[in-house]
């Protein structure tokens, strides 16, 4: 068995069970998704190679992996396919018995590939479950997919966190209110695609960074691609997931760097005639922090 990273952006070995109707699934790529990175973490002094087929016309482009040292235990063997515009299709062999064959998957200009988005990973470190190297002797990895999908017009939900206080009155009082946005991303057009592009995708959003179409988003919670059927004995599905855009965000000129070190912008403090048990609460018409005891109205 050859051990191709479970986050590899081209698919291989999908699984067909021979009852259900025959479908070709063809994965499709930008030019700006070009390269194409798959990795395979193994033992030292394993022989592996890849052949590219170009289905138009039959050649056969050999593709070999450059080697990274991980330990004594451990060897990376990276592929980097960077073809020209075409359909094709991949294999790799450890030089014995053993292969791995990828789905087609077709390379055109950007234009060509529309109602599809471009998924953008990478992570902080190499500390994850899925056999692959992101940072390799100090040179970060980043890997691109594209899918047919996006966030429908209907896939937008408001929300807010926050916390309230409530006077002897029971009058309310916000002590701290942000509102947010969730965004159903909705993966497959109407022929649907195959279970492992949702596995893919639900590996993918296991890592520290992943950008869609340039943005960055995070899972909602506990989210994950929810499948609807398309047809009985279909073996390709619609899935739907929660996400939440996770770019910086400016509230009164405060905003967050992407690693939440530290914020730009100045504070100042407005304290006038402070008496006990008065609290400091940020006024945005003032610009600062002014002094006011719990009962006064936000």
């Amino acid at each position: 068995m050859i051990n191709i990273s479970s986050v590899s952006p081209l698919i291989f070995d999908v699984e067909s069970n021979g009852f259900e109707h025959s479908i070709d699934y063809v994965q499709k790529f930008a030019r700006e998704d070009i390269p194409i990175l798959v990795q395979i973490v193994d033992v030292p002094n394993k022989t592996f190679s890849m052949s590219l087929v170009d289905l138009y016309n039959g050649t056969i482009y050999p593709v070999s992996p450059q080697k990274h040292d991980i330990n004594e235990y451990n060897t990376l063997y990276e592929f980097t396919i960077n073809p020209s515009n075409g359909t094709y299709q991949a294999t790799i062999s450890d030089g014995k018995s053993d292969k791995a064959v990828s789905i087609p998957f077709c390379v055109h200009d950007a234009s060509l590939t529309p109602d599809t988005i471009q998924v953008e990973y990478t992570n902080t470190n190499n500390q994850q479950a899925f056999g692959a190297v992101f940072d390799v002797s100090g040179t970060m990895r980043t890997f691109r997919m594209r899918v047919e999908g996006g966030v429908k017009s209907d896939g937008r939900q408001l929300a807010v966190e926050n916390e309230q206080f409530r006077t002897q009155r029971q009058e309310p009082i916000n002590l701290y209110s942000v509102p947010y946005e969730k965004k159903t991303l909705t993966i497959g057009d109407n022929e649907g695609v195959p279970f492992e592009i949702a596995r893919l995708l639900n590996n993918i959003f296991c890592l520290s960074s992943v950008k869609i179409n340039g943005v960055s988003y995070t899972r909602s919670e506990s989210s994950i691609p929810e499948q609807q059927a398309i047809a009985e004995r279909y073996p390709q599905f619609n899935y739907t997931m929660t996400v939440e855009c996770s770019e910086n965000v400016s509230y009164n000129g405060f905003t967050e760097y992407p690693d939440g070190s530290g914020i730009v912008g100045e504070v100042s403090l407005n304290v006038s005639n402070a008496k006990d048990g008065q609290v400091l609460v940020f006024d945005g018409n003032e610009g600062s922090f002014v002094n006011q005891s719990h009962l006064d109205s936000l």
